[in-house]
C-alpha cells in the first residue's frame, strides 16, 4: 500500500504558481528566481534566511510533505490554502526523520532542527510524519487534481 503525503500551500499566488508551471517547486523558488533588484527589503531578508537555511541544512533545499490532513505551519485550514496529495513512493520522497539523521551531526543544523522541530510543534504540527524531496515535484504524480487543472 503507498503512503499518501500532501504539500500544502497557503497562498493563492503560489498556488497559481504551481498550477501555472506544473510543478510545486523547491521552497524559496520565487524569491531566489526574482531578479535582486526587484526584492522588497521583506523579499531580501527572506532570501537571506533561505540562503543561509541552505547552507545549515547541507546545501538542500525542499519541498515539504506530510502525511497529515492539516499542516499548522502553512496555515491549511485557512480559505486561501490548497493541498496537493502525492504518493511519496512515486515522487521518490525521503521521511523527514530518515533525512534530518544526516544533518544531525553538525551543531548548527541540529539547532535549526531543534527549532523547526519546535515551531512546528507549537503549531499543532507532527514533524515525525514529514516528507521531503530534494527536486520539484510534477502535477503529473498528483493523485486528485482537480480535472480543470490538467497538468
Amino acid at each position: 500500500m503507498k503512503t499518501k503525503i500532501t504539500h500544502f500551500t497557503n497562498s493563492s499566488v503560489n498556488r497559481n504558481n504551481i498550477i501555472e508551471s506544473g510543478r510545486v517547486e523547491l521552497e524559496g523558488h520565487n524569491i531566489l528566481t526574482k531578479p535582486p533588484e526587484t526584492l522588497t527589503l521583506e523579499e531580501k531578508d527572506a532570501k537571506h534566511s533561505i540562503e543561509l537555511s541552505v547552507r545549515i541544512m547541507g546545501g538542500h533545499r525542499f519541498v515539504w510533505l506530510t502525511e497529515e490532513d492539516s499542516c499548522g505551519t502553512t496555515y491549511s485550514t485557512s480559505e486561501d490554502a490548497f493541498a496537493f496529495p502525492f504518493y511519496a513512493e512515486d515522487i521518490k520522497a525521503t521521511k523527514w526523520t530518515d533525512f534530518r539523521k544526516r544533518l544531525l551531526g553538525k551543531k548548527d543544523s541540529r539547532e535549526l532542527l531543534v527549532y523547526l522541530e519546535k515551531l512546528a510543534t507549537d503549531e499543532g504540527d507532527d514533524w515525525k510524519k514529514w516528507w521531503v524531496t530534494t527536486k520539484p515535484i510534477s502535477l503529473k504524480q498528483c493523485i486528485e487534481l482537480p480535472p480543470e487543472w490538467s497538468a
